[in-house]
């Protein structure tokens, strides 16, 4: 009866429960089965219990995981702006480089220019120069010969001039003689017979006489042309 009750509570038992309640057929087996279940209940209590705590505990754990994949994500969020930042920033290095570049390479092209325009206006003057370094050489080199003709014309005027001393004091010696021969007259001449002297001659008469010696006239002509020379001499030293 007890059985039949409890079976016609309309509870959803599993058939195979209910086929083992239909094999019972006294209270000592209801209550063993009854014992039977509550220590499976409890065993089923237990473990619900254990499985909650693991559930649980696995729930904290896959909170934690979620926290630190929100962190990671924010980080990860936070490294990828900052590679943008960084591929702005290198984006713009590389455009300023190639604007120095092209700055660059333009300052070459004109400094090459101009420094093809001074090496030809170096290569001009460098002509220029060996033309005037030429000029200057042959000019140098007519000087030096001037210089030596010069020379040689100097040596030849000393030459000359020792020569007309030598000969001014050779006719300085002979005026000298001849001066003096006009002064003391000629002697007189040796006559037959005992002719007496012939009178002194006056004053004037050693000057007129000496006028007419052509010794003394032969002196003074070199005179005057040693004079002549000398005078044409200092002209053409002082040109």
């Amino acid at each position: 009866m007890a059985l039949a009750g409890y079976l016609s509570t309309g509870l959803l038992i599993p058939s195979s429960v209910t086929a083992v309640l239909t094999t019972l057929n006294s209270a000592a087996d209801l209550t063993a089965l009854a014992t039977n279940w509550g220590e499976q209940d409890e065993l089923v209590a237990l473990e619900l219990a254990e499985s909650l705590s693991a559930l649980e505990a696995y729930e904290r754990q896959l909170d934690a995981w979620r926290d630190q994949l929100v962190a990671q994500r924010a980080e990860l969020q936070t490294e990828r702006e900052e590679l943008a930042q960084h591929s702005a920033n290198q984006a713009a290095l590389q455009a300023q480089a190639y604007d120095d570049r092209a700055e660059l390479q333009a300052k070459l092209k004109h400094l090459a220019s101009e420094l093809a325009a001074e090496r030809q206006t170096a290569a001009v003057l460098s002509t220029t120069q060996l033309a005037e370094l030429a000029d200057l050489r042959s000019e140098l080199t007519d000087c030096e010969h001037r210089r030596q003709q010069s020379d040689l014309a100097a040596a030849k005027l000393a030459t000359e001039v020792a020569t007309l001393k030598l000969r001014e004091t050779e006719l300085t010696a002979l005026l000298a003689a001849a001066q003096l021969s006009a002064a003391l007259g000629p002697p007189p001449p040796i006559a037959s017979g005992n002719a007496p002297p012939s009178p002194a001659p006056a004053s004037s008469e050693p000057t007129k006489r000496s006028g007419s010696d052509p010794v003394v006239g032969s002196v003074v002509a070199q005179f005057d042309k040693l004079r002549l020379q000398r005078q044409a001499a200092k002209q053409s030293r002082t040109a």
